[in-house]
């Protein structure tokens, strides 16, 4: 296999060339129409090229991430494709390891995907961090919590009114995206949904799209709340939006009120869309009490400040990043630690939740 080499998309023709690869991976060779190329204007995308031929491609969105009192940049790894004819013979691969190298030119310290497989990616240096899961209610059986907020029905132009609730959610999170202008827009998608808020200053919202008719089930696009009466009151919503379906489906994390409190008999939950993440440059992240084995990266190798934590790179990351915590990975032989307690207050346990689906 020859070399393979990364190209970014920047002239016309680069253009064409990712959108028939894009077309031939993801849309069973269906062609654009014009216009309809991914929304996200502001996403980098690269061409996996061998020789002449163009075998691959991915593109890298740019997030804004939280992480303990900090943001950090973070790129998201997405729409990873190689060409049918070209799988299975290590490009992909190839195409992943370079990325690495690529991000860590941008400046990135960490990315983030979401994975087909996760044992995939887990070979090059990706590992899962916190958890999401979906609750599939019957309506039946949902919490009777009585309404403590006004509510109120906002109109799509009016979605950045939100971001003050979505800021607050997210403050007890490593992980989550600190959304811009543009990614509030992505966020709801090409179809405009219909969104409820309780509260002035908002304190809880969520969307739904009202698919389906009566008996069918009812799926919520997201759901925040800066309060525990926000909480209460937009369940209340989403209660009266669902009186004549079968089942409410949304998605908390696992400290979230409904797991917590409120979980009964009946209702199915199972963990939902779960994120990779991957230290890209630890020392820009300003790591110190980690060493680091990584072998795709060696520059990203190697210990940095007084040691209390060893392992390779996918360990660490959940470490630094808070979820699974530092015991449950020296328990489970991910990493070891010279001073555990230490460790612990260095790294103390946090919920790990991604907010964005890319």
């Amino acid at each position: 296999m020859s070399d393979l080499q990364l190209r970014a998309v920047s002239s016309d023709q680069e253009v064409e060339q990712y959108k028939r690869c894009y077309e031939e991976v993801w849309r069973q060779g269906k062609p654009f129409e014009p216009g309809e190329l991914d929304p996200n204007d502001h996403a980098l995308r690269y061409l996996a090229v061998q020789g002449k031929e163009v075998v691959g491609s991915f593109k890298l969105h740019r997030f804004r991430t939280t992480w303990n009192d900090t943001i950090l940049d973070c790129a998201g790894v997405a729409s990873v494709g190689v060409v049918p004819h070209h799988r299975s013979s290590g490009v992909g691969a190839q195409m992943m390891r370079l990325s690495l190298r690529e991000m860590r030119k941008l400046g990135f310290p960490l990315a983030a995907l979401y994975p087909f497989r996760g044992k995939y990616y887990r070979q090059f240096g990706y590992e899962f961090c916190g958890s999401r899961w979906q609750i599939k209610c019957p309506v039946s059986r949902l919490p009777k919590y009585a309404p403590e907020l006004r509510a109120q029905r906002i109109s799509v132009e009016d979605v950045p009114t939100l971001d003050g609730c979505y800021r607050e959610f997210i403050r007890g999170y490593n992980g989550a995206n600190v959304r811009t202008d543009e990614q509030w827009r992505l966020r709801m998608g090409k179809g405009a949904p219909l969104i409820y808020a309780v509260g002035d200053p908002i304190e809880a919202y969520a969307w739904t799209s009202m698919d389906g008719g009566f008996w069918e089930e009812l799926q919520i696009g997201e759901i925040a709340w800066s309060s525990p009466r926000g909480y209460r009151s937009i369940m209340s919503v989403l209660r009266g939006l669902a009186i004549n379906r079968s089942h409410l489906i949304w998605s908390e994390p696992a400290e979230g009120p409904y797991i917590t409190q409120n979980l009964d008999q009946g209702a199915d939950i199972e963990l939902h869309r779960p994120a990779m993440f991957r230290i890209i440059n630890a020392e820009k992240m300003g790591l110190q009490g980690v060493e680091i084995l990584d072998p795709d990266l060696p520059e990203n190798s190697g210990l940095h400040g007084e040691r209390l934590i060893t392992g390779m790179v996918g360990a660490i990351t959940q470490a630094v990043l808070g979820e699974p915590s530092i015991d449950s990975l020296v328990s489970a032989g991910a990493i070891t630690a010279t001073d555990l307690a230490a460790a612990r207050a260095s790294f103390p346990s946090k919920p790990v939740l991604c907010t964005e689906f890319f």
